[in-house]
């Protein structure tokens, strides 16, 4: 570097020798022999080009070569940048500080000060940020390097529990922004304010010199505080989804009966019909808005539109239903309900590791519902480390199915034949449709179909000779009439479900007799789910001061394995139930429990 120094100097030196001595002033622009303009130039274009680490290079060969020139600032905030753009934020400071110390009338030397906070952000350095930015005045920065200064002050402050201190820079912030920045700011400062008590609210305004913020806390405030005690229930109590209503609802009435009988804390349950209706239920949960509920139960049906208003008000929901993608609408929705994924996770394990099951078979429904069950049990095989080696379907009308039987069979005797030929791909009736995978034989078969069907598909499976095979199934197998129809041929079958109400653990047999005594009748899974949702909101509830819907939400994700009727539950961060569910068999004509 020395050296190329040298040799700059003396080629400075010659070049000016011959201008003055021999040629025309014209040759050599005087400001390139000043400022360097052109060596400024080349690593310009260097970091347009988007050759940062050729263009450091050449900034800092300017600094050394033209150490005062008018583009010396410019050089050393790009130096900066591209050192904190690495990740170099000390050497990103020691730049800015220099650029300050050496130019403190640049217009550069405003933008340096900004930076170096942004260095220490960067570094979650939150002390000495806000310690450097007291010694920044701010009386000729513009309003857009105010605003970053606000923000990252009340970020630091957020950061190190310094609430209030947050909510003023916050509010300082938005008395700057635009009428679109002020969309995130004001979500900041709701942030900012969520947890404060009452107290630290009085503080905050006394603080604030504008009325329409101090009007702006009194209004978020007003918006998320709530009734801890109060909790609302969305069930179908009219409509075609009555019947599911009302079996939730006396499993819920049950869980509010003993929690009141045997403990302290006291809730108030609001029951509200929603008709299983989406727009009815959107209009109910407008009503129920003015409530304040700690908490939402349900709804059945048409959980979407309620979801996505309790997600917009921060209100926690557990909704008892199946649809698809419900938890996705946001972190305060959950879903407390047995699902595709969880039968086929707890069907596939116990064929595979205690069964010994290593290849599957399916046969399934050619629509949404056999389609969905397919796909959820192909994921969870694969998932496991077990192989799938045919795949049948079939119209969903179809009444005789000797024709999928067949070719399942005939994928077996292939197979036994010595494993020479490959299955074949099925006829073109288009009554269904075979996809052989592999030529490998199946040990377990899943047929996701109601208890009507699969009762008329059992002997068929008898009858065309696929035997010895473990035959699984989902809840809706789990009723009389399908041990009844498929008699014998039920002896080999596994089926999930989410409730057991013969179970033999003690808290499931107390659960049964005491509904039995107080309905007259057998509680099934809807009765048990809504049993134990209501049993861990209670539970949940009375276990911690929330000061904001936001911290009751986040209890439920971190709250023990509550131990129900339906199995012991969590919430997994998506707000999904994770559960072990039952595994069900039949002998002597009657459901057993697996232990698994």
């Amino acid at each position: 570097m020395k050296m190329r120094k040298i040799i700059l100097f003396f080629l400075t030196v010659l070049v000016l020798s011959i201008n003055l001595a021999c040629g025309p002033r014209a040759a050599v622009k005087p400001s390139q022999v000043i400022t360097g303009e052109e060596e400024f130039s080349k690593a310009e274009e260097l970091y347009e080009k988007g050759d940062h680490g050729q263009a450091l290079e050449k900034y800092l060969d300017y600094v050394e070569m033209f150490p005062r020139t008018s583009f010396t600032p410019a050089a050393f905030m790009k130096i900066g940048s591209l050192y904190k753009e690495a990740g170099q934020n000390e050497s990103a400071r020691n730049v800015y500080k220099k650029l300050i110390n050496d130019f403190p009338g640049s217009e550069f030397a405003l933008d340096a000060q900004i930076e170096i906070l942004a260095t220490l952000m960067n570094e979650q350095k939150y002390t000495q940020l806000l310690q450097w930015a007291v010694t920044i005045s701010q009386k000729n920065f513009s309003r857009v390097q105010k605003l970053r200064i606000f923000m990252m002050n009340a970020e630091s402050y957020l950061a190190t529990g310094e609430r209030i201190d947050a909510a003023v820079e916050f509010f300082k912030a938005y008395g700057l922004a635009t009428p679109l920045e002020k969309q995130t700011v004001g979500g900041k400062i709701k942030v900012a304010l969520e947890g404060l008590s009452d107290m630290e609210i009085q503080t905050l305004i006394s603080r604030l010199k504008n009325p329409d913020d101090v009007n702006m806390v009194m209004a978020m405030k007003e918006a998320t505080s709530f009734n801890r005690d109060v909790v609302v229930c969305l069930l179908p109590l009219s409509g075609p989804y009555k019947s599911i209503g009302d079996r939730a609802l006396k499993g819920i009435e049950m869980a509010f009966s003993q929690w009141m009988a045997r403990n302290f804390a006291r809730f108030r349950i609001i029951v509200k019909d929603t008709g299983g209706d989406g727009k009815k239920t959107a209009s109910v949960m407008e009503e129920i808005l003015k409530e304040k509920p700690a908490c939402i139960i349900g709804p059945v049906m048409a959980a979407e539109e309620a979801s996505s208003i309790a997600q917009a008000h921060q209100i926690p929901i557990i909704t008892l239903s199946q649809k698809e993608l419900v938890p996705e609408v946001g972190d305060f929705v959950f879903r407390n309900f047995i699902t595709p994924d969880m039968q086929t996770r707890a069907l596939v394990s116990y064929a595979f590791h205690v069964r010994g099951a290593k290849n599957f078979a399916i046969l399934y429904p050619k629509e949404k519902f056999g389609e969905t069950y397919m796909n959820a049990f192909l994921h969870e095989v694969s998932a496991i480390g077990g192989e799938i080696t045919a795949v049948e379907s079939y119209a969903p009308d179809l009444t005789d199915f000797a024709g999928p039987v067949k070719r399942l069979a005939a994928l077996r005797k292939s197979v036994a034949r010595d494993n020479a030929t490959e299955p074949t791909m099925g006829d073109k009736t288009g009554v269904g449709q075979k996809t052989a995978i592999s030529n490998l034989d199946f040990d377990a078969l899943f047929i996701p179909e109601s208890a009507k069907k699969s009762a008329m598909i059992l002997p068929q499976l008898t009858y065309y000779d696929v035997k010895n095979v473990l035959l699984l199934g989902t809840n809706l197998w789990h009723s009389g009439e399908f041990i009844k129809q498929a008699g014998n041929n039920a002896d080999a079958v596994v089926l999930s479900e989410g409730f057991f109400e013969e179970s033999s653990f003690p808290m499931v047999r107390q659960f049964s007799a005491e509904f039995m005594e107080a309905y007259g009748e057998k509680p099934q899974f809807v009765e048990a789910i809504a049993y134990d949702t209501a049993w861990l909101v209670f539970q949940t509830l009375s276990r911690g001061s929330y000061r904001n819907r936001a911290e009751v939400k986040d209890a439920f994700l971190r709250m023990p394995p509550f131990e129900g009727v339906t199995g012991l539950t969590t919430f997994g961060k998506n707000g999904e139930a994770e559960k072990k569910i039952y595994l069900l068999s039949i002998e002597g004509g009657k459901f057993v429990q697996l232990i698994h």
